[in-house]
C-alpha cells in the first residue's frame, strides 16, 4: 500500500479500512495501528477480527494488561524452535476484558506473549534475551484459544521480520530522503529485488544466510551479479 507524501502509516491504513473486504479476516498489526477507530471499523464495519500490540500509545490498556498478565502462571500455550544456532521459545497467556472498561469496540482478551532467544556458537549459549509484548484481540476464546493465538502473532512476525525488518533497519528505508512518489517506488523496488536475490542465494551452501552478509559481499564483488543481469541467455 503506497503512503501519500502528505500522512502517514497509520492515517493511510485508516483511510483504506472502509474500502477493504475484511469480512471473515483476522488482521493484525503493530501498536501504530491499535486505535478505537480501526477498532470500531474493523469489528462493526468490516466484520473482521483482529490481534492488535500494545504499546505505551495505549497506556491505560497496557498498564491494565500488565497489571492482569503479570506471567507468573504456567503459560497457556507455548512453542520451541531451534534454527540456524537460535533456540526460542515463546510462551502466550491471556485472560478475558470488557470492551465498555476498556473503551474500545471488540476488545475481549488481554495477550503476553514471552520470547526467550538463546544464541548458541560450538554448543556454548553466547547471547540470552528477554522480550514480552501485549496485544488484545476480538476473539472470543471458543474461536481461537491460546494456541491459535500464539500462531498468529509468530504468523505477524514471521512477516515483520521477513520484510519490515530487513527494509527498516538493514536496508534503512525508513530514512530516505526521496519524497517523489515515482523514484520513491523505483528504490522500493529494487530493495524488493534485493530481498528476492538474497533468498536466492541464501539456498546454496556457499550462500550468505543474513541480508547484511550478503549486500557487503555483492558491494566487495559486484561483478557476478552484474554478469547475471546483463548476460545474453543462449537457446539450449
Amino acid at each position: 500500500m503506497a503512503v501519500p507524501r502528505d500522512t502517514n502509516e497509520e492515517a493511510a491504513l485508516a483511510t483504506h479500512l472502509p474500502k477493504m473486504d475484511l469480512a471473515g479476516v483476522c488482521l493484525t498489526a503493530d501498536a501504530a495501528h491499535t486505535t478505537k477507530a480501526n477498532c470500531r471499523q474493523l469489528t462493526q464495519n468490516n466484520g473482521a477480527e483482529f490481534l492488535l500490540f500494545l504499546k505505551a500509545n495505549q497506556p491505560l490498556a497496557l498498564a491494565k494488561a500488565e497489571q492482569l498478565l503479570p506471567g507468573k502462571l504456567p503459560p497457556q500455550a507455548s512453542t520451541l524452535d531451534k534454527d540456524h544456532g537460535r533456540i526460542e521459545q515463546r510462551e502466550l497467556w491471556c485472560v478475558p476484558t470488557d470492551p465498555k472498561t476498556m473503551g474500545l469496540a471488540g476488545w475481549l482478551r488481554f495477550v503476553r506473549i514471552r520470547c526467550h532467544t538463546q544464541e548458541v556458537r560450538q554448543g556454548r549459549v553466547t547471547k540470552q534475551t528477554d522480550d514480552v509484548r501485549f496485544a488484545v484481540t476480538s476473539y472470543w476464546p471458543e474461536e481461537a484459544g491460546p494456541q491459535r493465538l500464539l500462531q498468529l502473532a509468530r504468523d505477524h512476525w514471521s512477516i515483520e521480520n521477513g520484510q519490515h525488518y530487513r527494509r527498516d533497519r538493514t536496508q534503512d528505508e525508513d530514512r530516505c530522503p526521496v519524497r517523489d512518489p515515482t523514484a520513491a517506488r523505483n528504490l522500493s523496488l529494487f530493495r524488493s529485488l534485493a530481498i528476492f536475490l538474497f533468498k536466492a542465494q541464501s539456498r546454496a551452501k556457499a550462500g550468505q544466510h543474513s541480508l547484511p552478509d550478503f549486500e557487503r559481499h555483492v558491494h566487495r564483488k559486484p561483478w557476478g551479479l552484474i554478469r547475471r543481469f546483463t548476460q545474453r541467455r543462449h537457446e539450449e
